[in-house]
């Protein structure tokens, strides 16, 4: 038998996580703590190591940032972290070890949850009242917040956040937050259920996140910021000037409603870019006369198959489109419209009904024009006015016992068009073919300081 003798670790030589991170909910620290050695190459703990080791965030799928003291020195070769977290929601974060001179590690996967936050109070109040919450603390950006307790009640947000996730509406009554003079910062998703009221007021939703209604989202003088989303699947309601500046999406069953208040002031709502309309568009007002208009800046509003688009008679005012139109649904005006941006080809492929009242086409700027394949309709005693541009009518029909003025346009007719039912007067304006323009019996036809081109037959039957 030999005399005793010592092994002692070799070199420090790779770094290992001996406890792993688990997952938690996002702001709570990891627990039990994470726990990462320095080993030798042949795997045994380097006790005498007492280098400083650091951890820092890996796969980030949430874009999280780590929290707590990320660097310790070794003791025995043992670096321990007892108050790290992380401030996001994610699935599969990874934490990587690093130490001078040594291989680094990675931890295994492990997700980051929200905290949910609940309010808890059935008379409403305020959203920076500690007790009104199931935590007894309000909101921070790393919760869950939802405000579904049943029942009817106003949650007033009286301080400027930022939420991760935020869920209002309950299965019962009409749970509603209010919002006034003052930002909401979304970085995740705010999900309006079909319960829920968010009602803004000279106020800015902000943030790189999504806001999903499926309930009731009013904005009155109030901005959804470039950086957001919105996917209306239920009322948005607009009054004063207004802004949608980010991805808007509608779904079927889905209404804006853009509304004049006598009360205040007229409906404005600019959309920054183009977007489609699966369900309702209504130009409306309330409490006295008041104008109503949608703007869209860039791109085309696009009214699909299952579409409408409704000038209503409201309490009166004025009904604006500020839009590139492209019409595959059903516009019906029950209030006099006008259609109008500059530079802009409209299309119709659908329905335009104005039986009941006037409408304008106004156009402007770089050769504008409306194409025309569907079915547009004016009513007995109504005028279609059509100012400037050009006006293509390839297909479908323009008809109606009223009258279609054109004034310094160029009518471009691929199909028949005779006066017998539909008046037509022209004013400084251009009718080419080669579809045919008849006069018909018993009908006058007013010319004024304007050609029928070469390419068109006239077929005079009337004066």
């Amino acid at each position: 038998t030999s005399a005793s003798f010592t092994v002692v670790p070799a070199t420090p030589s790779v770094l290992a996580f001996t406890v792993q991170p688990l997952s938690t909910s996002a702001g709570a620290v990891l627990s039990p703590g994470v726990v990462v050695t320095a080993r030798d190459a042949f795997g045994n703990t380097a006790t005498g190591f007492t280098g400083n080791v650091s951890v820092a965030i890996g796969t980030n799928p949430g874009g999280a940032t780590l929290s707590g003291t990320a660097t310790v020195a070794a003791v025995a070769g043992v670096a321990t972290f007892s108050n790290l977290s992380l401030t996001a929601r994610g699935a599969g974060y990874t934490l990587a070890a690093t130490a001078t001179g040594l291989t680094g590690a990675t931890s295994s996967p492990f997700d980051i949850t929200a905290l949910t936050l609940a309010w808890t109070n059935p008379a409403g109040g305020s959203w920076s009242l500690a007790s009104n919450w199931s935590l007894g603390r309000v909101p921070q950006t790393t919760d869950s917040v939802v405000i579904s307790l049943p029942g009817t009640y106003t949650v007033t947000l009286d301080t400027t956040f930022t939420a991760a996730f935020l869920t209002i509406g309950g299965a019962t009554g009409t749970q509603t937050v209010t919002l006034a003079s003052r930002t909401l910062t979304v970085s995740g998703v705010m999900t309006v259920a079909g319960s829920g009221v968010f009602a803004a007021t000279s106020s800015t939703i902000a943030g790189a996140g999504t806001v999903t209604n499926q309930g009731t989202l009013s904005l009155v003088a109030s901005t959804i910021a470039a950086t957001m989303a919105l996917d209306n699947q239920g009322l948005l309601v607009v009054e004063n000037t207004s802004a949608i500046n980010g991805t808007l999406t509608t779904n079927a069953g889905s209404t804006i409603r853009v509304q004049g208040n006598g009360f205040c002031c007229g409906g404005t709502l600019t959309v920054a870019t183009g977007f489609t309309n699966l369900g309702a568009i209504e130009l409306t007002s309330v409490n006295g006369g008041q104008p109503a208009t949608l703007n869209v800046t860039a791109g085309s509003l696009i009214n699909a198959a299952t579409g409408t688009i409704s000038a209503l008679a409201g309490t009166g005012g004025g009904r604006t489109i500020g839009a590139q139109l492209d019409n595959q649904g059903l516009v019906t005006l029950n209030l006099p419209l006008t259609l109008s941006r500059a530079g802009a080809a409209h299309t119709n492929s659908g329905t335009i009904d104005a039986s009941a009242v006037d409408w304008t086409l106004s156009q402007s700027g770089t050769t504008p024009s409306f194409t025309n394949t569907g079915t547009i309709t004016i009513g007995a005693g109504r005028t279609w006015t059509v100012n400037n541009g050009t006006l293509n009518q390839n297909a479908g029909s323009i008809g109606g016992t009223g009258t279609l003025s054109l004034g310094a346009v160029t009518a471009n007719f691929a199909t028949a068009f005779t006066n017998a039912t539909t008046t037509l007067v022209v004013s400084s304006s251009v009718l080419n073919g080669p579809g045919t323009l008849t006069n018909a019996a018993g009908r006058t036809f007013s010319l004024v300081a304007s050609t029928i081109a070469a390419t068109m037959a006239l077929d005079n039957q009337g004066l």
